[in-house]
């Protein structure tokens, strides 16, 4: 049987269900404080993946002289 397009996959659904609340169990039964120093670091290196985006690659380009901008107005004193 086929989906129509735009029906979410109910499967796929469930499936993310069950593993957001193992999670969010798992995550209720740590213990922080009966943790050790590199513990907590690992669990900092994991977590901020999850918490800060990552950088986009970015490229940059030499200026071509089409590129620069040039100045087309002359200074002139009023006083």
């Amino acid at each position: 049987m086929v989906r129509t397009k735009g029906t979410p996959n109910k499967l796929s659904a469930e499936v993310k269900g069950r593993i957001q609340s193992i999670v969010d169990e798992t995550v209720d039964s740590l213990d922080i404080s009966e943790m050790n120093a590199n513990q907590r670091i690992k669990l900092l290196q994991l977590g901020h993946q999850y918490l800060i985006p990552k950088l986009q690659m970015t490229t940059i380009a030499e200026e071509t002289e089409s590129d620069v901008w040039t100045d087309n107005f002359e200074a002139t004193n009023t006083y």
